[in-house]
């Protein structure tokens, strides 16, 4: 990984990028990363999850059933002022509209969401993909900031690398 990539692992006071959640990924064939700049026309059935950006540098979680998005998990506080746009755009982003509401999946916040989001939405895509029952809780956030910061850091790290969770059980 370069030094732009690294960046967020390195400074926790720097949001996940795309290139971030793309590496964390990598060798997942049921969760997604879905730009804020790229198309959406659907997605893929092996998907069970994805992580959607939208508006940009805002993450969240959605859940899957055959490709169509059936629950969100969001990470900021319905109370804030930003999440009706929040909202609006992450539903229209994965094809849901406005006519349609989706299933909420009660996760911890971010203190800071532009700051976490990405981080917590990665969190919550393993969760909502692997077979645990109860949310492992905020500081899950954390702890999936410190794997990652050790996987990139360690010798011969590449974006073919990825880094699992210990809290995570794998979808067989």
């Amino acid at each position: 990984m370069d030094e732009e990539d690294v960046a967020p692992l390195v400074d926790w006071s720097k949001p996940y990028t795309l290139s971030i959640l793309n590496w964390a990924t990598k060798t997942s064939e049921n969760i997604g990363v879905v730009s804020d700049s790229a198309p959406t026309c659907g997605f893929p059935d092996a998907w069970k999850a994805v992580l959607v950006e939208s508006p940009s540098d805002m993450w969240c979680a959605w859940l899957l059933d055959h490709g169509n998005p059936t629950a969100w998990a969001p990470t900021l506080d319905s109370h804030a002022p930003e999440f009706a746009e929040f909202c609006s755009k992450q539903r229209f982003k994965v094809g849901l509209g406005t006519s349609v509401a989706p299933a909420d999946i009660r996760v911890p916040p971010c203190p800071e969401h532009k700051k976490d989001c990405g981080v917590a939405a990665l969190v919550n895509a393993l969760w909502m993909t692997g077979k645990k029952r109860g949310h492992p809780g905020a500081i899950a956030y954390v702890e999936r900031r410190q794997i990652d910061y050790e996987a990139a850091m360690q010798p011969g790290a590449t974006a073919k690398t990825r880094p699992t969770a210990p809290w995570r059980s794998e979808v067989s």
